[in-house]
């Protein structure tokens, strides 16, 4: 049986369009499955696009995300899904895009 669906590293801010700061590790607690697809998207607003390898294979029972990055800049709440199990991480916020000339 799996055991819990927990963060092991959060995800971090970031620019829109860029990959976030920090990428997320998502581990499934009491086992090593390997093999198994996890998923990752935007829980709720503002509307904006989470780009990258969004599904993931465990490892060893952990997600190893590496790319993501979100299209729209403002506060966004990624959550990560495993088939029944899901959790939802601290909310972040992704800034305008230097390129776009509104960079703080």
């Amino acid at each position: 049986p799996l055991g819990q669906l927990v963060l092991g590293t959060r995800p971090g801010s970031g620019f829109a369009g860029d990959p976030l700061l920090v990428q997320p590790v998502a581990n499934i607690t009491g086992t090593d499955i390997f093999g198994v697809f996890l998923e990752a998207w935007i829980d709720g607003r503002p509307a904006g696009t989470l780009r990258g390898g969004t599904a993931v294979l465990t490892s060893g029972g952990a997600a190893v995300f590496t790319d993501l990055r979100i299209d729209v800049a403002g506060g966004h709440t990624l959550a990560f899904k495993l088939s029944s199990m899901t959790v939802l991480a601290p909310p972040i916020t992704v800034s305008p895009s230097v390129a776009s000339g509104s960079c703080l």
